[in-house]
């Protein structure tokens, strides 16, 4: 009998120990999270159905103000658009099955790492001293290399649509003060007098540019 109860009252110990730390969890953690965790995942931005949240957009602006000690607010805000039209450029290389391979990944990433150092030295030890510096995974470095490569793709692609002969179409115009001039420079024009004598006569652009 007094082994049972001893057992019982180990089981309350044991969780009312338990609630006791859930609770102080709680009670620590919900403020922490809200203050230190939470807000870099909200959103920055949303494209379609994808979200850009304060951490992505982060890690995005370390890289562009790399060595930049002036118009970071501008670049800030730029930056917001860059993002958006990475995407829809992706999402465009995407219909259009233009990718990146691994290898074009790589050799991009190193001529962007020997491009940011000051000095010569080993691929890895820069490669490791420029993430420390932006504080970024590899990961997150390669993503955004390749990010640029298929954007760069895309408008290679865009370049090679538009064809070598277009179309063109001249627009002459005389501006007058009045619909009643303009009927008569109409009328002029129908018996045949030069539209560039009569540009230069009663055109208000070119009157006023000899003034």
């Amino acid at each position: 009998m007094t082994g049972e109860i001893k057992k019982i009252s180990t089981k309350k110990f044991v969780s009312v120990v338990v609630i006791f730390i859930v609770a102080v969890s709680i009670i620590v953690g919900v403020p922490y999270y809200q203050t230190f965790v939470g807000p870099w995942y909200k959103p920055v931005l949303e494209v379609r159905d994808k979200t850009f949240n304060r951490k992505y957009f982060m890690k995005r602006l370390r890289m562009k103000l790399a060595g930049v000690k002036k118009n970071q607010q501008t670049i800030s805000i730029m930056l917001i658009e860059e993002i958006q039209n990475k995407e829809l450029s992706r999402r465009e290389a995407e219909k259009r099955g233009i990718t990146v391979t691994a290898e074009e990944v790589d050799k991009a990433v190193q001529a962007r790492v020997k491009q940011s150092s000051s000095g010569e030295g080993d691929f890895g030890h820069l490669y490791e001293s420029l993430l420390r510096g932006l504080r970024l995974d590899p990961e997150d470095f390669e993503e955004m290399v390749r990010s640029d490569l298929i954007e760069n793709k895309l408008f290679e692609s865009f370049l090679s649509e538009i064809p070598d002969e277009t179309n063109q179409v001249f627009v002459k115009i005389i501006e007058t003060a009045t619909a009643k001039d303009a009927e008569a420079i109409r009328t002029r024009l129908a018996i045949g007098e030069s539209f560039s004598k009569l540009a230069k006569e009663e055109s208000i652009h070119l009157k006023s540019s000899k003034a």
